[in-house]
């Protein structure tokens, strides 16, 4: 999350980033090979404010953890390495950067908020909000085990969540819209969990099936004029409720943008490439006036007929909700 405030925060990262990683061993930085591999390496011991854990190293990832669950260990690198692949597929000719993504993930709340407080002081209060969460900054994310004992699917999806974000916000030279990059990032969280191990699959997240489905019954879907005015900053600071029917709608607004209709989908994946490019500023200066930038980015990339879509989209939550009722 925390993506509006990137320039902000940029600025506090290159001393916190300084402070979370001094508490243990040098940093591992290496190249990373094009070519996924499942497996990662153990490759220290690593300490966060006198709590001891351990730095892992995958292909594309560097994950520091103070979680001594086996379960969250032994499925969290290939999963974070799934879901790197995923946004490959979403975006066609994705590059990985040179040097990992970081990703911390601390053993409880009391861990977390006091990473909160070094990496970004300003928001200590607004993150405090969220409850049960974690965000992204510069492309590193600073989460926490927020499971039970004797479950890990929280907190996987969580990661999987904000790999999302710490891809586009390494790799795009221009932001995404809120409502693309959240929607996108809640398909992240979808999991399958076997025997044999965790693997994405966007169509099973049943939280936000069961929070569209509440949205629906209680009329609390938004127009998409409405949606697109919004932002998760914007919803947390009226109430959590409200910042987890936003994350609903935007999961359901990308489902529906990438399944329901190939023209749709094919302009999710140029407004990706466009981003990741640096080439929305000079798209958008032919876009109508008089309209919001996410209105503007929406005909341009989506649909010149917003309204017309929303019909659509909104058909298209109530066939969704009553189709999973009836599947259940």
């Amino acid at each position: 999350m925390v993506r509006r405030t990137d320039l902000t925060l940029a600025v506090v990262m290159t001393a916190c980033a300084v402070a979370l990683c001094g508490c243990g061993s040098s940093g591992v930085n290496r190249p990373s090979p094009s070519a996924v591999d499942p497996g990662w390496t153990d490759t220290g011991a690593w300490e966060f404010l006198g709590h001891k854990g351990r730095r892992i190293a995958t292909d594309h990832f560097e994950i520091r953890t103070t979680v001594d669950d086996p379960r969250i260990i032994d499925a969290l690198p290939a999963l974070l390495e799934a879901s790197f692949q995923d946004v490959q597929m979403l975006s066609p000719g994705l590059e990985p950067p040179k040097s990992p993504f970081i990703t911390y993930l601390l053993a409880d709340k009391r861990q977390w908020r006091n990473a909160v407080r070094i990496v970004v002081p300003s928001m200590v209060e607004q993150l405090h909000q969220l409850g049960r969460g974690g965000f992204t900054v510069r492309s590193v994310s600073v989460l926490y085990d927020i499971d039970p004992p004797g479950r890990c699917r929280d907190t996987l999806a969580l990661a999987a969540h904000e790999a999302w974000h710490q891809v586009t916000q390494r790799v795009f030279k221009d932001p995404l819209p809120e409502w693309l990059e959240e929607g996108l990032a809640t398909r992240m969280e979808g999991l399958d969990i076997s025997a044999t191990g965790v693997r994405p699959n966007p169509d099973n997240n049943p939280e936000r099936h069961r929070r569209l489905r509440w949205m629906v019954y209680t009329k609390r879907l938004q127009s998409l004029r409405d949606f697109l005015r919004d932002d998760p900053y914007a919803a947390l600071e009226r109430d959590r409720e409200a910042l987890l029917d936003y994350y609903a709608q935007a999961w359901a607004l990308a489902t529906f943008l990438l399944e329901a209709d190939p023209a749709t989908r094919a302009g999710v994946g140029h407004l990706l490439a466009d981003a990741r490019h640096g080439r929305m500023r000079s798209k958008l200066r032919a876009a109508p006036r008089g309209l919001t930038t996410d209105e503007r980015i929406f005909v341009t990339w989506i649909d010149p007929d917003i309204d017309a879509l929303d019909e659509r989209f909104q058909n298209w939550c109530r066939q969704r909700v009553s189709w999973s009722r009836r599947s259940r």
